[in-house]
């Protein structure tokens, strides 16, 4: 269980409050891969967010705020492929056999968090506050890297009943995985939908202004990639993870504790 450390400005004393984040936590990429092992990721989440309480029990807030997420898979298996070779157009089968391989993916996200609040005083300092709602998740950036492992092709041509390896300039080869040069940019879709909770209580410090620390959720539902019918690797080329038949759907994860404090304007009228 992770910690998200936020920092926010909101006042519980006031209808229109503020708020700044910042923090860190599990900020992990969810999703299922074939034939490997995966490791959840941290991140940080930093934005601003206004909040308009109109009622004493109950309000609505909404904001915008970045956030950055990561997980790695590391891969122990072979696959074949059918293939024909481009230097002698002979048909051919491309083994490709991974020991350790791990692959570690990023991305960015700009989000617009909305979100309806209910807020219990027990006395004059100290409230519950509970708030749902959905984030548009915006992905800015995406981007993956080999972390270590290696990972080793061969071909096999049964015109011939010849297996060929060693032969880098032919593309079979033993390829290390700090070493090995890719095209490491993700392409992510251009939206994707989250759920959001946050539970927690807040702690006047003024008359306008209070101090917040609580639970804080935000779980995708909808992916951040489009699946495609193409091998993890190929002839001279590594494709990545998430655009490889490894993965079909990618939703991001968020979760820990959030800290806040909290500024309001406008007078008391609750």
């Amino acid at each position: 269980m992770s910690v998200l450390l936020c920092l926010g400005v909101l006042s519980a004393q006031t209808p229109h409050n503020f708020q700044i984040n910042i923090g860190g936590g599990i900020h992990s990429l969810q999703y299922t891969a074939n034939q490997c092992s995966l490791e959840q990721g941290y991140g940080f989440v930093a934005g601003v967010q206004y909040n308009y309480m109109f009622s004493d029990y109950f309000g609505v807030a909404v904001g915008a705020q970045v956030s950055k997420l990561q997980t790695s898979a590391t891969y122990n298996y072979s696959q074949s492929l059918d293939r024909v070779h481009p230097d002698n157009s002979l048909d051919y089968v491309l083994d490709a056999s991974f020991h350790d391989w791990k692959e570690s993916q990023q991305a960015l996200l700009l989000e617009i968090p909305i979100e309806g609040m209910f807020r219990y005083a027990f006395n004059s300092q100290w409230a519950l506050q509970f708030g749902v709602g959905v984030a548009l998740q915006l992905p800015v950036s995406g981007s993956f890297a080999i972390d270590d492992g290696y990972y080793t092709t061969t071909g096999y041509f049964p015109a011939t009943d010849v297996t060929y390896a060693d032969l880098a300039n032919h593309g079979f080869q033993t390829s290390d995985g700090i070493a090995i040069d890719v095209d490491d940019k993700i392409e992510y879709k251009s939206f994707a939908m989250g759920i959001i909770a946050d539970l927690g209580v807040a702690y006047s410090i003024g008359r306008n202004s209070a101090i917040y620390a609580g639970l804080y959720l935000n779980y995708g539902v909808m992916s951040l990639i489009d699946g495609v019918e193409q091998p993890l690797v190929d002839l001279h080329q590594y494709h990545g993870t998430f655009v490889s038949d490894r993965v079909s759907e990618v939703k991001p994860l968020q979760m820990g504790l959030k800290l806040a404090f909290r500024f309001g304007v406008g007078s008391n009228t609750h």
